[in-house]
């Protein structure tokens, strides 16, 4: 049985959690953001209230939700070239961008999209006038200027049901997108057309799609019923890594940026996982997280060694250090 915790920080070596909720919704976190410009910055997205941003690591919140006409915010992306510019994915009200000192959300033209369920966005970082939305039943959306116009790009994409995209970092013409009944397809050319990239998977439903930060090749899939699937050659080729996490639905995933061997991992009421091994065995990573439940997990943009989870009941928060958390691992495992 897992309880309601709120926001928990760590601050001996990942051994104990303390709560850090002041002023943060107890709900369920459906993305996080580390400011990449703003150390001790980090944004949160709770469902059905909104985004809330942290200023002072977490220790306390306040909501940023001027503009919004709804609060069921599925995603919040950084532009990585300008401080302060914000996009923000909501169910069924279309992308929103908060400009520098801004302090209000401005819908993007909403008449593109109607009333669809955006599952996720995704910014290319050599042209982040460039996004793409991955709508369910609508296939992939994409903007060349900012935002303020979008048209569908789904040449070969033959299955509409988008639940993530993921922009190659190093070369931004290589779009993956997650889907809900076919995994993985692929563009090379920006969008500009589709095959299916999934050889290996038994998984159908795709969830989060990341890369190695120092090998784009190198990609990891977070699948609903086949754990994690890891591919080394571009998404050709796929192989499950499920040694000690098993078959969870997984539904989110993150990277240290320091040490791409070292990977976190979110499941539907089976908690959080760590590998050290780039993906090859899984631990436990439950000491003091009270929720299985974990839709959103994240890294600290200045300090790897600080990581967040998102769960049904709040924030999670833990500045860890290896040694404590290989010894630690193996408390408040989850049973199914």
């Amino acid at each position: 049985l897992f309880r309601s915790r709120g926001v928990f920080r760590s601050s001996n070596g990942g051994m104990l959690w303390m709560a850090t909720n002041n002023g943060l919704q107890s709900a369920e976190i459906t993305s996080i953001l580390s400011d990449p410009f703003t150390q001790n910055r980090v944004y949160t997205a709770v469902s059905g209230g909104g985004v809330f941003q942290s200023d002072d690591a977490t220790n306390s919140w306040m909501p940023i939700n001027d503009g919004f006409k709804l609060l069921s915010v599925r995603k919040i992306i950084a532009d990585p070239s300008t401080p302060g510019v914000l996009y923000a994915a909501v169910w069924r009200s279309g992308v929103y961008r908060k400009s520098p000192g801004s302090v209000t959300w401005v819908q993007l033209n909403k008449s593109d999209f109607g009333s669809t369920e955006i599952r996720d966005i995704a910014i290319d970082r050599a042209n982040p006038n460039v996004l793409y939305a991955a709508i369910q039943g609508y296939g992939v959306y994409k903007t060349i200027n900012q935002g303020l116009s979008w048209i569908p790009v789904n040449v070969g994409l033959t299955d509409l049901t988008t639940r993530c995209i993921y922009v190659d970092p190093n070369n931004s013409s290589v779009i993956y997108v997650g889907t809900k009944n076919s995994a993985v397809w692929k563009s090379m050319n920006s969008g500009g057309n589709w095959f299916q990239s999934s050889f290996g998977m038994n998984a159908t439903e795709i969830r989060q799609i990341v890369s190695d930060p120092t090998n784009s090749q190198i990609l990891y899939a977070a699948t609903f019923g086949g754990g994690i699937y890891k591919s080394i050659d571009g998404g050709s080729v796929w192989n499950a890594k499920i040694n000690g996490l098993g078959d969870w639905w997984v539904k989110s995933l993150a990277i240290d940026p320091g040490n791409a061997n070292i990977l976190y991992a979110g499941t539907w009421r089976g908690g959080a996982f760590k590998s050290m091994d780039g993906g090859d065995s899984w631990l436990p990573f439950m000491t003091g997280l009270d929720d299985g439940n974990v839709p959103a997990f994240a890294v600290d943009s200045f300090q790897p060694n600080i990581i967040y989870a998102g769960s049904s009941s709040g924030l999670y928060t833990m500045t860890q250090s290896v040694s404590a958390v290989k010894q630690k691992a193996t408390e408040g495992i989850p049973t199914s």
